[in-house]
């Protein structure tokens, strides 16, 4: 990101120097403001990719770095634009166009930055409320390889595709169930390797689940 900058800084700086423009009040100011997005790029793509303690997942910056860059070169043509009609242009007007090309960049970083945050808050959120269904699918999977009676496995193995195919997604009126569904795996595994009542405690976490499901499918219709 260091090394784009300087090469667009670079090319800028030939650009404005080796082309004869008249330097009048309209050349400095838009080479000022040019200049203030070009060095911003750096600051802008370095929050945009990076994070706090680890690494931002590059996805989720892509949107702040297309703003900065389609600001950089909207402020760009205008500049060099301006420079070309340095002559003929009143300094005031290019003074008023420079600082609402500025404004609305910050604007637009501002709410596309708030909009980046609240999509990771959201993603990290979902990661959570999805990761007790993930666990207790991989607990019933582990299950199977201790089920050696072919009835019990039948058992086990019709609980792990219908805690498969359950919502994955948890909340707080399905904790309590996720709970007891936690404690008849726990009594399941027990009854593999103690020769207990296996399918019994696989029809009750069935029924657990059939309960579980209603509330998922109550909470969606509500929505």
């Amino acid at each position: 990101m260091g090394a784009l900058v300087l090469v667009i800084l670079a090319v800028f700086q030939v650009l404005a120097f080796a082309i004869p423009f008249a330097h009048t009040a309209v050349f400095w100011i838009a080479y000022t403001f040019t200049m203030i997005a070009i060095v911003a790029l750096y600051p802008i793509l370095l929050y945009a990719f990076s994070g706090e303690g680890k690494a931002r997942i590059s996805l989720y910056g892509f949107p702040v770095a297309r703003l900065a860059g389609l600001y950089l070169a909207v402020q760009v043509v205008f500049g060099l634009a301006a420079m070309v009609c340095a002559l003929w242009v009143p300094y005031w007007i290019v003074l008023i166009l420079e600082v609402l090309i500025l404004a609305v960049a910050i604007i637009g970083l501002i709410a596309t930055s708030t909009a980046q945050e609240e999509v990771e808050r959201a993603d990290v959120q979902l990661k959570t409320d999805v990761s007790i269904m993930h666990e207790l699918q991989s607990r019933a999977n582990a299950l199977l390889r201790i089920a050696n009676d072919p009835q019990q496995a039948a058992a086990v193995r019709a609980l792990a595709e219908e805690l498969r195919f359950s919502d994955p997604v948890s909340s707080e009126e399905t904790r309590r169930l996720e709970e007891q569904l936690e404690i008849c795996l726990e009594r399941l595994e027990e009854a593999l390797q103690t020769g207990g009542a296996v399918i019994d405690v696989c029809h009750q976490a069935n029924a657990l689940l059939i309960e579980r499901n209603r509330i998922c499918m109550r909470g969606k219709n509500q929505r």
